[in-house]
């Protein structure tokens, strides 16, 4: 059954992080990682998705130093909000809390990936440079199309 847990961040804040184990025998652990609108019914949903295929599946509330729980319509001022929380959260900040999510699901099973939609796509991208090589970054896989997308120049 999925809750919201608290896991603490590279900075020792703890911050909330919406969790399901796996439904079937674990395959491995998924970081679903937000669009800009929180920890709304479609991340829930995809969390779901990922749990019921067999994965231990989480997805970090980015935005909880500024609002904890956070979350906005997909309308035109839910839009401006999570455009102004993305903007507000540090890259450096949201890749610690990624990485700690890692760790997390790594201390539970070997094989950690990472998805990301929009804003979280970039993230997703990203977090392989951000993180730790002390262990090996997850593998990617992403849907990146935000502001902070690299592009091939």
């Amino acid at each position: 059954m999925a809750e919201t847990i608290k896991i603490a961040g590279a900075d020792g804040f703890e911050f909330g992080a919406y969790h399901e184990p796996a439904f079937t025998p674990r395959k491995g652990g998924v970081i679903v990682i937000q669009e800009i609108f929180g920890i709304d019914e479609y991340v829930r949903a995809d969390v779901e998705r990922w749990a019921k295929m067999g994965y231990e599946a989480i997805a970090p509330s980015l935005y909880d130093r500024r609002e904890p729980g956070f979350t906005a319509g997909h309308d035109p001022d839910g839009l401006k909000a999570g455009v102004a929380h993305a903007m507000g959260t540090p890259l450096d900040q949201a890749l610690g809390d990624i990485a700690a999510c890692r760790d997390f699901l790594k201390s539970r099973g070997e094989k950690v990936c990472v998805v990301g939609y929009c804003y979280g796509g970039s993230l997703a991208w990203l977090s392989p440079l951000g993180m730790s090589m002390a262990s090996p970054p997850p593998p990617a896989i992403t849907a990146p199309w935000s502001r902070r997308t690299p592009r091939r120049r």
